[in-house]
């Protein structure tokens, strides 16, 4: 990794992370119901993401602009104009949720027990 994939790692962090915990503090202190839902959506996703990220890192770190890519999606995803996580959330991660709630409940109960 270069330089331009160093710094496109930066930026995803702070983009990815930082910008959006600031504004979950903003959306909890002074924002509005549907600030905090669509803020409690992005965090969903991105976590979602950043687990599937442990593996793809793995298999495709060697690809010319994967960081770079990272980066785009993440602003995709964290940018309300065009409300990537929100799709994401609703086309993907939230159907797939639902399907498997069940089976997700067991688990956390027995990691719990």
């Amino acid at each position: 990794m270069g330089l331009i994939g160093l710094l496109a790692r930066l930026a995803t962090m702070l983009v990815g992370y930082t910008y959006p915990a600031y504004n979950t503090y903003k959306a909890l202190t002074t924002g509005t119901p549907d600030d905090v839902r669509q803020l409690t959506i992005y965090w969903t996703v991105i976590g979602m993401l950043t687990a599937i990220e442990m593996i793809s890192d793995f298999f495709f770190f060697w690809l010319p602009f994967y960081y770079e890519s990272k980066l785009l999606l993440v602003m995709w995803l964290v940018f309300p104009n065009v409300n990537g996580a929100v799709y994401t959330y609703h086309n993907f991660i939230g159907p797939w949720l639902v399907e498997y709630e069940s089976e997700i409940d067991a688990s956390v109960t027995r990691v719990r027990s």
